[in-house]
């Protein structure tokens, strides 16, 4: 059971704290990278580094070693103001104010990892660089409530298809929820990408806007 499901812990510096949720992801020879976007901590360079700071464990369990030395990645291309592509890479800047909400991973998608910003902007990522594969910027900058990601594997209309399926719902108002549902395929492409606003009685979204900010 301990090959199966080997503990795995690490060591942060004092007054640490995660953005999000870390994601970790297994890969083949027995090792496990795990990524954790960094809201607050003494090692950041700059203010401006929080929630824009990935922070990259690498772990082999079949070494004596096991751990490598942490690496550090401050992402420039998850939130994008404006894009150019130069060899089929992305390069973009931020815009003020926005970090990220969430990581992803799906086994349909491996090597990478998909990055949410907390207004919208949807990112593959290269799981070692960390550069953007591909992004998505919505019509809206809207504050994110709620994201979901699911395999496209679950898709009932049959025949297994590799890739993920994205669902996020943001709001900037008391009477209404922006729905964007995409679909991401294994080539990293992003597809039937659907937007619409749903009108909602004040009080049901007041109470998805309040439940949002306890996350």
């Amino acid at each position: 059971m301990a090959n199966l499901y080997p503990a795995i812990s690490y060591t942060l510096g004092p007054s640490t704290f995660f953005a999000c949720q870390p994601v970790t992801v297994s890969s083949s020879n027995h090792i496990s990278i795990t990524y954790a976007v960094i809201s607050s901590s003494p090692e950041l360079a700059s203010l401006e580094d929080a929630g824009r700071t990935i922070w990259i464990w690498e772990t082999d369990s079949s070494s004596k070693t096991k751990q490598k030395p942490k690496r550090t990645k401050t992402i420039v291309s998850l939130v994008p103001h404006r894009s150019f592509r130069i060899y089929g890479i992305f390069f973009m800047k931020f815009e003020k104010g926005q970090v990220v909400y969430a990581l992803y991973s799906c086994y349909d998608l491996p090597e990478r990892i998909m990055a949410l910003s907390n207004m919208g902007s949807f990112s593959i990522l290269d799981g070692e660089s960390l550069e953007a594969r591909t992004c998505y910027i919505p019509s809206l900058a809207l504050k994110v409530l709620y994201s979901w990601t699911f395999p496209r594997s679950v898709d009932v209309s049959g025949g297994r298809q590799p890739g993920v399926f994205v669902v996020i719902i943001s709001s900037n108002s008391s009477s209404s929820i922006h729905l964007c549902t995409m679909i991401i395929d294994e080539s990293d492409s992003i597809s039937q990408t659907q937007e619409t606003d749903i009108d909602l009685p004040s009080e049901v979204n007041c109470l998805l806007l309040s439940l949002s900010s306890l996350q």
